[in-house]
């Protein structure tokens, strides 16, 4: 049987590639439009002759490409798993024609094609830097956002006082990418905690971030004299992605074997080459592509031979197998042998995670908090991991909870004292809106009651009636039957 092929003149699409292909319609009339307008097209794919697709014919000939149908042919769900690229079944609504053919098929499923995120962003860039350069905003086209912005800036723990700031975009450029105010967030944030530890008096001598490729320019640009060293969990995440992928290919399974002790490897190639050059830390990591392959010798000159000692029995990659090659071309990538070099050979990031799932376990993300209670949430992290972050790992020993007899001991004596912590707090969202008068309030109650009671009496009546057996009912009881159709649809008043 062959391939399924569209079966209009002058097409032969197959399904793949935002492609699908549909079955002619069983009603008649529908059917015969969708022949007719087959029928009807230019000379190029012209079929004027053809009598439709025969109902005992081979089912390849009865199918029609979606090429061959405008958008607003397909179902509303379809549309728009399209436009957000998830995957999907391509379905057309019951009163479907296929109208394109010739020169006015249709080469997209999206309303109109999206310009290049790279030439988008661009565009985007530009319009700013306009912005910026003029450094005036047209009243009539600027929204003011009051909130918008958070203050990074350390928070007085004193007064507990923080005040929003105020401002102002030109709507074209909000409105424009919103992904490129995600890409600059962590050069914002960087850029923000590095002013904040310099008014505080302090002078940074390393930073050790993630390989974001902003961070790395933004660093590089305006802090000359700091080191930027990488976190070593980021790339060993980064590094075990490719070989777990490299792992489900053919004749590849052996790498899942040495996921864990290459992973193992980059840490112990960081950890011991403290004092070091990042020329070591390189060399020492090479040096695996080797040690794989049962080759503990000739590494290199800066490191030339393992330093483990003997090893029992286990399973080598063979040397010039598929396995081998892709592994090599994947531990010895140009950019990742370059970022090894400037991994941090002393203080990591785990730290800052750890802190980061304790204020997750104070403020979950799936829950929303007002100001004070997510502003007193963090503070409440920030205390307990304090406490604990000595604590001995992988022992049984349990959390203290220290903090919480002092905070209740400041609290009383602040009660005692009479005292009120004033902090500002934005605005509540309904601030804007007119609060309701009180008549206005109680005549919406009272015309709840009154539905209320109609309806109550209504079933009453229908139940008396269903119970009963009762043929007639009282015109008062007539009225409310009428009055409420959509409830009682099968029952009828005589």
């Amino acid at each position: 049987m062959g391939r399924s092929r569209c079966c209009v003149g002058g097409c032969s699409n197959v399904p793949g590639n935002g492609i699908s292909l549909h079955t002619f319609p069983k009603e008649e009339k529908l059917r015969k439009q969708w022949i007719r307008s087959i029928q009807m097209t230019g000379s190029e794919c012209s079929r004027a002759g053809w009598q439709g697709p025969s109902k005992n014919g081979s089912a390849n000939a009865q199918l029609v490409c979606s090429e061959h149908f405008e958008l607003t042919m397909f179902t509303m769900t379809t549309r728009t798993k399209w436009s957000l690229g998830l995957a999907y079944r391509t379905a057309l609504i019951d009163e479907a024609i296929p109208t394109l053919f010739g020169d006015k098929v249709r080469k997209s499923n999206l309303d109109q094609v999206q310009a290049r995120p790279v030439v988008r962003k661009r565009e985007v860039r530009r319009i700013l830097s306009d912005y910026n350069q003029k450094g005036q905003v047209d009243k009539s086209t600027a929204v003011t956002y009051t909130d918008a912005v958070p203050d990074l800036s350390p928070v007085n723990l004193g007064d507990m006082t923080a005040n929003p700031p105020s401002t102002e975009f030109p709507v074209d450029a909000v409105e424009l990418d919103m992904d490129m105010e995600l890409d600059n967030s962590k050069r914002t944030v960087m850029q923000r905690a590095t002013d904040s530890l310099r008014r505080c008096g302090l002078s940074l001598a390393e930073i050790i971030t993630d390989r974001h490729l902003q961070i790395q320019k933004w660093i590089r640009e305006n802090l000359p004299g700091t080191v930027h060293s990488f976190d070593v969990w980021h790339i060993g995440k980064a590094v075990k992605k490719k070989l777990l992928a490299l792992s489900k290919e053919k004749d590849c399974n052996i790498v899942c074997k040495w996921m864990k002790s290459i992973t193992n490897h980059l840490y112990w190639s960081a950890a011991s080459s403290q004092g070091e050059e990042g020329s070591m830390i390189a060399a020492k990591w090479t040096s695996v592509v080797n040690h794989v392959q049962d080759i503990h010798t000739g590494h290199g000159d800066l490191y030339q031979q393992c330093t483990h000692g003997p090893l029992e029995p286990r399973e080598w990659l063979k040397k010039g197998s598929k396995a081998a090659a892709k592994m090599e071309d994947i531990l010895l990538n140009k950019r990742l042998c370059k970022d090894i070099k400037k991994l941090s050979t002393g203080f990591q990031t785990s730290t800052l995670e750890s802190f980061h799932s304790v204020i997750n376990h104070f403020a979950p993300k799936m829950t929303a908090y007002s100001f004070h209670g997510q502003m007193c949430r963090q503070y409440l992290a920030a205390l307990h991991f304090n406490e604990n972050v000595q604590r001995v790992k992988f022992v049984n020993d349990e959390m203290t909870f220290g903090y919480v007899k002092e905070l209740l001991d400041m609290c009383i004596e602040i009660c005692g004292e009479k005292n009120k912590l004033s902090t500002p707090a934005p605005p509540p969202l309904t601030s804007g809106k007119r609060k309701p008068t009180k008549v206005e309030v109680t005549s919406v109650i009272r015309a709840s009651i009154r539905k209320i009671n109609r309806f109550i009496s209504v079933s009453c009546v229908i139940l008396a009636v269903r119970h009963f057996g009762f043929t007639t009912v009282t015109s008062q009881s007539d009225h409310r039957l009428r009055t409420f159709p959509e409830i009682f649809p099968s029952f009828s008043v005589q």
